[in-house]
């Protein structure tokens, strides 16, 4: 087996790591901000159900996916005939866009995070780092920095 070798110079080596901060940065944030999705969805159980909130914890949370606690939700929604049509219709939309966010959410959560090395003789060497996914390693799915501080401004 062949081994790849990069040499890089200090000021290199420090690019390299800021690379590295920034997009462990962007990851951090974007996950922060999935459970502040998952704590609305949480919080308007309550609010629909109208149960205790140790009990609506205690349902809510026994599903172990995402799908699930949201399909509760749903199912919740569409009983709560106590509460009002437009609050039905905002928390209605919203679990539809946390819906659309979830398996972008899965891609990030069970991606490996890679380093990229862009060599190219005669420019400078650039490094980057983005989440791949396991099945398909061409770079068509890798989930960018940018792509994560999209996500984190959409979760928010």
């Amino acid at each position: 087996m062949s081994t790849v070798k990069f040499e890089f110079t200090k000021e290199q080596a420090e690019d390299l790591n800021q690379a590295r901060a920034e997009f462990h940065h962007a990851y951090g944030v974007a996950m922060a901000q999935w459970g502040g999705v998952e704590r609305g969805l949480y919080l308007w159980f309550v609010h629909a159900t109208q149960m205790k909130e140790k009990v609506a914890r205690a349902v809510l949370y026994s599903a172990r996916s995402f799908n699930a606690r949201a399909e509760m939700l749903q199912a919740v929604i569409d009983q709560a005939a106590h509460l009002a049509p437009e609050r039905l219709d905002f928390i209605q939309k919203a679990l539809g866009r946390a819906w659309g966010y979830s398996s972008f959410r899965n891609r990030m959560a069970h991606g490996e995070p890679m380093m990229n090395i862009l060599d190219i003789r005669g420019q400078p060497r650039k490094v980057s780092w983005a989440i791949a996914q396991g099945k398909a390693r061409d770079g068509s799915t890798d989930i960018s920095i940018e792509d994560l501080e999209t996500a984190h401004r959409n979760f928010y």
